[in-house]
Order: structure tokens, then sequence, then C-alpha cells
């Protein structure tokens, strides 16, 4: 007998994972990639949702389309997501704050999947680590826990899971009042989507300069 899965809600994670569950249960040769392809889609949605939902209770008068449109111009991903989030919310508020103890290994295991990884799954091609069914599941299951603890921790917070629609009025609206930074504007929007870009990409610089004394290293003399 198949899982029912959980009434739905506007805000309900456990809805969302539920064909992934059902997948893990039934098994089968191509489980690990879907269950990967599937988890990861929620876990960038999750931190996309949390991240405009931060952005609509300061903006929310430039309109859902314009707002919509300036972060569809954009090429922002999770990270940028993740720090934009940081970047708007206080000390004590920021992702790895609402993670917890598990933040720093969780975080490792996300970067590295979304480094070394997710492209080429995506892509329908063969991983350079050549990674296993289990292996894949495996992701999969750290995904959810960083998804389940982020919505619990985010829940308590402002209200919001970021599983339901964004663009709404915050249940606990008070949270907002102590942002660090408040975007009101289109125009404001769109400068910050630019800063996380620019920050992406100096992060990226940084990690490449990082990597290059230590393959010199490892090269092979003449």
């Amino acid at each position: 007998m198949q899982p029912v899965p959980p009434p739905e809600t506007s805000d309900s994670i456990e809805r969302d994972f539920a064909n992934v569950e059902l997948l893990m249960e039934q098994g089968g040769e191509k489980t690990g990639v879907d269950c990967f392809v599937l988890s990861w889609v929620r876990l960038e949605r999750q931190m996309r949702r949390l991240f405009t939902h931060s952005v609509y209770q300061t903006a929310k008068g430039a309109g859902v389309p314009a707002l919509i449109k300036t972060l569809n111009a954009a090429q922002i991903y999770f990270e940028d997501f993740l720090y934009g989030f940081d970047h708007i919310h206080p000390p004590g508020r920021k992702i790895e704050d609402l993670i917890g103890p598990d933040y720093p290994v969780l975080l490792q295991k996300i970067q590295a999947v979304e480094k070394n990884v997710r492209h080429k799954i995506f892509h329908g091609q063969i991983t350079s680590e050549g990674l296993k069914t289990p292996d894949l599941l495996e992701l999969s299951k750290s995904i959810r826990i960083w998804c389940d603890k982020l919505a619990a921790a985010a829940e308590q917070y402002m209200g919001y899971r970021g599983f339901g629609d964004s663009f709404t009025d915050a249940s606990k609206p008070g949270f907002a009042a102590n942002y660090v930074l408040k975007v009101t504007t289109v125009e404001q929007y769109r400068d910050l989507l630019k800063q996380l870009v620019k920050e992406r990409i100096k992060r990226k610089a940084a990690e490449k300069n990082k990597a290059a004394p230590a393959q010199r290293s490892t090269a092979p003399s003449a």
C-alpha cells in the first residue's frame, strides 16, 4: 500500500517531500538520481522562497510582478539566496543560526554537490566521483535534514517554512523591524541582486586562487 501524502497546506514540507520518500521506499535502478534531483530542486526552492519572502515584507509596495521580473532578470543560485538572506537578517538570525550546529557539515556537502555533482546529474552526465545509488540517496537525506532544520527554525522565527507562496504577508511581521538591510524599491532589489552576483564571482575567484598552489605542488616535475 502506498503512503498517503500529508494533507495539503500552504507551507508543507511534508507534502513537498512526499514523492521523494515514496521513491526511496519503492527503490529501483534510477532511484538515486531521481531522489537527488527532486531533493535538490526543493533545496533551492526553499532557499529562494525564504529570501523572496524576506524581501517582500519591506518591498511589497513595489508589486509582486515587478519583484518577480527583477529576480528573473538576474542569474541567482542557491548560495546567492543564502547570502542574500544573511544580508537582510540581523546577527543571530542568519541561516547558520537557523540551521544550528550541523550547518558547517551540511553546507560543505551542499557546496561540494553544487560544484561537482549537480550540473552533471541535471544534464544526464556521469559524475567524476562515480556516485552510485547509495551515495545519491545519502546526499538526498542530507538535503532533507538541511530543509527540515531550516523549515522548523524559520517557522519559529518568521512564521514561514519556505514551502508555500513567498509573496505573502508574514504571520509574524515583527521580525522585519530588525532587518539589517531593508529593500523597499525595485531599484534597491536590483542592486542587492547585482551585489550577490559580484560576491559570488569574488568567492569563486578566491577559491580558484587558493586551489592553484595546491595543484602546482602536486604536479609531476619534468
